[in-house]
């Protein structure tokens, strides 16, 4: 069970150097080339908060990010939203002899990736462990569980960095796999779809083809004056030629209120 966890620990030692090296794969953007800089929003004193954030940073991507009611100066950059993940430990096994009981430990995390001009991306990721407490050792099950769900924290807060690396280009162009300018299409309203030509469309980064999308729905989209949007501005400005027509009372009150006229 040690030499496992010491493979592990190895393997993971050796993955974030070559991460924090600025290594990724041939023809593949870096997170740091791809999202340069992000507004992070969420719980600053939670632990998968600055697991994300201390990932982040080691990537090469500036970060800005403070407490709960941080608000971004920046809005043109993308903003990462991250909840506090959800731990549920519900009772799966009981021995025979009622002497140990299993346990599942099902943690999950939404983040969300909201992209100027663009619809919110959302990333869900959960993970579930199992652990075992036996009777007699519940202090030690106790710190057993601990270290399982921060494990399982720090395995989430990878995926989710793996996911934004997403938005950098595809490690082999020549296979055939969705390209970005394809994960933008529509198909339920293939009218609402925007052509992107570009020399090269394999080469462009998710966010680069949400940009172009963006340029060619301003090209194609119609602009119109202040002046044009004011439908009233005739109807206010016009100058009206009414009749002529002196007014006649239909009931008029005599000219003089004395005893006799009454």
């Amino acid at each position: 069970m040690c030499m496992k966890k010491f493979t592990s620990l190895i393997v993971g030692l050796g993955l974030l150097g070559l991460t924090a090296c600025g290594f990724h794969l041939p023809n593949e953007t870096s997170l740091a080339e791809a999202m340069p800089e992000i507004n992070v929003l969420g719980d600053y004193h939670n632990k998968f908060f600055k697991m994300v954030i201390q990932r982040l940073q080691i990537s090469g991507v500036k970060t800005h990010a403070q407490d709960k009611g941080y608000i971004p100066d920046n809005p043109d950059i993308p903003t990462l939203r991250i909840p506090n993940p959800s731990v549920s430990i519900p009772l799966v096994a009981v021995s025979s002899t009622a002497s140990a009981l299993e346990y599942d430990i099902i943690v999950k995390a939404a983040t969300s990736l909201s992209i100027p001009n663009h619809r919110t991306i959302v990333m869900r990721n959960s993970i579930t462990r199992s652990t075992t407490e036996k009777s007699g050792r519940a202090l030690a099950s106790s710190v057993e569980r601990n270290v399982v769900i921060d494990e399982t924290l720090e395995a989430l807060a990878d995926q989710v960095i793996m996911r934004l690396g997403y938005m950098g280009k595809m490690s082999d162009p020549d296979e055939k796999a969705p390209r970005p300018t394809d994960l933008l299409r529509d198909e339920t309203d293939p009218s609402a779809n925007v052509d992107i030509v570009e020399a090269d469309e394999s080469n462009l980064t998710l966010l680069e083809a949400i940009e172009a999308q963006n340029a060619k729905e301003a090209e194609k989209g119609k602009k119109v004056t202040l002046d044009e949007m004011n439908n009233g501005h005739d109807i206010l400005n016009r100058s009206y030629e009414l009749p002529k027509i002196v007014p006649e009372p239909v009931n008029s009150a005599p000219e003089s209120l004395s005893e006799e006229n009454l």
